[in-house]
């Protein structure tokens, strides 16, 4: 094994762990974090749903909880997951596609 990535492997346990105990990050607070990098973690009660690294903390956040089905990934991702769907790459398994089939449920 490559001797970088048996390194950067070993430290995932501790930053995960740094990670799980850090404050929530507040919704109000995303301005201050504009062009920050970072990695975050959404949690469902105390079970980590998703977990995402991005280079634009402030952008990717918005992304995910924006209230348009093109681009709220995360909610997407979730319904997709409720829904029984698995990803595909055509118009049936589409956001818009999933997004109708919601609203008729």
């Amino acid at each position: 094994m490559n001797e970088h990535f048996a390194t950067a492997t070993a430290a995932i346990p501790a930053l995960f762990a740094e990670l799980h105990v850090s404050p929530p990050f507040p919704a109000k607070g995303v301005a201050a974090h504009l062009g920050r990098a970072g990695v975050y973690v959404f949690f469902e009660d105390t079970v980590p749903v998703h977990v995402g690294r991005t280079r634009n903390l402030q952008g990717r956040l918005r992304g995910h909880t924006a209230k348009s089905h093109y681009s709220a990934s995360f909610a997407f991702k979730r319904a997709r997951g409720l829904l029984e769907r698995t990803a595909t790459y055509t118009a049936e398994g589409s956001r818009l596609a999933l997004s109708k089939e919601r609203a008729s449920r």
